[in-house]
């Protein structure tokens, strides 16, 4: 039964490092519901403008004295997304800083004037009356009614009566109502043909929504339906309401890093990283033998999970992350080397390699636990603190380290611990020798012979 378990445990291994294996190796993908994955990086990993060169900007939201509100700033956040995305920068970054301020990573781009010129522009919100040339609407006429988010004085999520089904409300100034009557009674008179007509809402060319008019709208506000989700009618209103109140925004800060220094950067982590890893592989395989065979097996297993989750994820990998990610190597080698010394100890008072092992990964297990529990507290504190400021470097050390370390301790307890234990079950089990250093002597303080 245990040697059936202990196969069991290495069949999903196995899996674990295929699948893993497969994540990082194939170049880009899909994943449904999630979204897509990969980049034109090395493994498709997504890098930061430190290693991969680019723009950084930092914006200052709304006048002197008057802080935006929550909706403003998601409405801001996603319109200057959308505007970046017609850059067509690969993997652009912006994030909140505290309540009032953004930053903006543009990898790619060393041009810093044609991104601001973009970025500080007005959102654009526009009504439109689409013509319809079939029943479908898939083929259009759209005709500016000339009405755009200016004319709109609210626009707001909410659910219809009837159906209790998420519907987008919105109210008009009194100017714009009776001409937005005129158009909805024309559209609505469509309803009967074989091409209904359809009112739309277009922001920054991007069509936000386009339905059809199930009654002329002669007060100056109306509703919005159509298949649309609680979440996905809270995000059109807050992009309405961006385009109807644009918040200012003023920069900061803005900084270039050359794409050809980036890659120098990324060569020369690389080679520090595989220098290291080649000496710590050759240390473990000297001194411990067979169980360091094992380890070594274990940590290039872990880089291989580790780089895998940053690519699912996915974590922008700046030189800091590597920083992060070295030192949960470090950590990831110290854990085996906590069980291996307890291993030691347990073969030279005379028990079996089997025996010894289990003691010696019980007896490690506190202080592993406990070291990785305290680096795990500081990468929270440090992500806390890193996020809430345009520190981005102790961002992406802090969630670097703390996936590495809470790998680090998946790979010691369960990936070396079973192929230790796998090895310990075959005829390699007969030489305590094999297995650490010192292995023969026995302490002369400790009583001899096998049991536990």
């Amino acid at each position: 039964m245990l040697r059936q378990l202990r196969w069991k445990s290495l069949l999903a291994i196995i899996v674990i490092v295929g699948v893993a294996a497969a994540a990082l190796f194939v170049p880009d993908y899909r994943i449904p519901g999630v979204g897509e994955r990969g980049s034109e990086h090395i493994l498709g990993l997504r890098l930061g403008l430190d290693l991969a060169g680019g723009t950084q900007l930092i914006y200052q939201a709304g006048v002197e004295g008057q802080t935006p509100t929550e909706e403003q700033m998601e409405g801001l956040v996603g319109t200057i997304t959308r505007r970046i995305d017609r850059l067509g920068v690969a993997e652009p970054s912006i994030q909140r800083l505290g309540d009032d301020r953004l930053l903006i990573q543009l990898p790619g781009i060393e041009d810093t004037q044609q991104a601001k010129d973009l970025i500080g522009q007005t959102a654009q919100l526009e009504i439109v009356e689409r013509i319809c040339d079939n029943a479908t609407c898939t083929a259009f006429e759209d005709r500016p009614s000339g009405m755009t988010g200016g004319d709109m004085a609210r626009a707001f999520p909410s659910q219809d009566q009837t159906t209790n089904r998420p519907i987008l409300s919105f109210e008009l100034n009194r100017d714009a109502a009776q001409q937005f009557a005129v158009m909805t009674q024309r559209i609505f008179s469509t309803n009967n043909t074989d091409s209904p007509d359809q009112l739309a809402f277009v922001l920054d060319g991007d069509v936000l929504v386009s339905a059809v008019v199930s009654s002329p709208i002669l007060s100056g506000s109306g509703i919005i339906q159509g298949n649309f989700t609680t979440e996905e009618v809270r995000q059109l209103a807050i992009q309405v309401e961006s385009g109807r109140l644009p918040v200012d925004i003023e920069e900061i800060s803005s900084s270039v890093v050359a794409g050809s220094l980036g890659a120098q950067s990324l060569d020369e982590a690389l080679i520090a990283g595989g220098v290291g890893l080649l000496l710590v592989l050759f240390f473990m395989a000297a001194y411990y033998r067979v169980s360091g065979i094992v380890a070594g097996m274990a940590l290039v297993w872990y880089i291989l999970i580790v780089l895998a989750l940053f690519k699912l994820i996915p974590v922008t990998l700046t030189l800091a992350g590597l920083a992060g990610f070295i030192l949960s190597l470090g950590m990831a080698v110290d854990a085996n080397i906590l069980i291996f010394e307890r291993l030691k100890e347990e073969l030279q008072v005379g028990r079996t390699v089997q025996l010894a092992m289990q003691i010696g990964f019980n007896r490690a297990w506190p202080s592993i636990r406990d070291g990785n529990i305290s680096t795990i507290l500081i990468a929270l504190v440090l992500f806390f603190f890193g996020s809430g400021s345009a520190n981005s470097a102790v961002t992406g050390f802090a969630v670097s380290l703390l996936i590495g370390v809470l790998t680090s301790m998946f790979t010691a307890i369960f990936i070396s611990r079973n192929l230790l234990a796998i090895v310990a079950a075959t005829w390699l089990r007969r030489s305590a020798r094999l297995f650490t250093p010192d292995a023969g002597r026995r302490d002369r303080s400790a009583p001899a012979g096998g049991g536990g």
